[in-house]
């Protein structure tokens, strides 16, 4: 004869299937937040410009820029190339890239976010193929 309780079994395959859901809810909810925010982003040009006075929000051609190609989430540095000194002009980088939705962006020295109609290699006038390359190296 059984000393189990006909009522407990029930209770623990109903909590079973309770956290087996959440378990599930929460791992959908996990991939769908780092799908939206921890992607690599696509066609990496690296370039600067002119923060502050007189001179471009950012410089394009070979001689002004560093491509790096895809860059996985995390933190890294690189090499920006730096234009020279100019008048009263404080100068940033700027970063041109192609996001996992396929769209283009740049973000010029001002930190200003645009959305560009070609990809980053073409707008910013580079020789192609590019032979300007650079790793990443990891922080």
């Amino acid at each position: 004869m059984s000393t189990e309780h006909p009522g407990l079994n029930n209770v623990a395959n109903f909590l079973t299937v309770i956290i087996s859901a959440a378990s599930i809810i929460i791992a959908f909810a996990s991939y769908n937040y780092t799908k939206d925010h921890d992607q690599p982003i696509y066609d990496v040009v690296l370039t600067s410009g002119a923060y502050q006075g007189a001179g471009s929000d950012y410089l394009s051609g070979t001689d002004f820029t560093t491509c790096i190609g895809t860059v996985p989430p995390g933190k890294f540095t690189a090499y920006v190339p730096y234009p020279g000194e100019g008048m009263h002009a404080r100068v940033e980088s700027a970063i041109a890239f192609r996001d996992n939705k396929g769209n283009d962006w740049i973000r010029d020295a001002k930190g200003i976010l645009s959305e560009i109609k070609t990809n980053p290699y073409e707008y910013l006038k580079l020789d192609l193929p590019p032979e300007n390359w650079q790793s990443l190296e990891s922080e």
